[in-house]
């Protein structure tokens, strides 16, 4: 069975992005009885006159479920670092494999369920989520998606 692909561009603001550890943002909408199959996620870092601050081990992660633990979402993830720290334009591709790069391969499927997709930003060390907000920063970044609802 084909389901259909849609498409979607959002551009995080300089205030967003500084939040992106305590506050996660929504890049799509669930769906009621869906998980969503990602085919492709592409970052576009729009510099500002100051670039953003992150440690060099933190990472922005594309997630679908409760970004509040690896045990109920999966996740995509692009190294921040010589990335959104840059005074030049900057682009990206992200695994499109939830799982791919970092992200637990099993999770509850009551936990991604009905569930949307987000974009946080978190430490690579610990527990996920960790880390801190950036403090520095003033530029944009435009997230592409490619997704289908599948019916489970």
């Amino acid at each position: 069975m084909n389901f259909p692909t849609f498409e979607s561009k959002t551009v995080l603001t300089a205030a967003q992005i500084l939040t992106l550890n305590s506050i996660p943002v929504t890049l799509v909408a669930g769906s009621t009885g869906c998980v969503i199959d990602i085919q492709s996620i592409y970052f576009r870092y729009l510099h500002g006159s100051t670039p953003f601050n992150p440690a060099n081990e933190d990472a922005i992660f594309v997630c679908s479920g409760n970004t509040s633990s690896l045990n109920t979402c999966v996740t995509s993830v692009v190294y921040a670092k010589n990335f959104v720290d840059q005074s030049v334009d900057m682009a990206c591709w992200s695994p499109s494999n939830w799982a791919e790069d970092g992200g637990n391969p099993s999770v509850l499927l009551s936990g991604i369920v009905g569930a949307g997709i987000s974009i946080l930003q978190s430490s690579l060390l610990g527990t996920f989520p960790t880390g801190a907000n950036w403090t520095l920063g003033n530029g944009q970044l435009a997230v592409f998606l490619k997704y289908s609802y599948i019916e489970v």
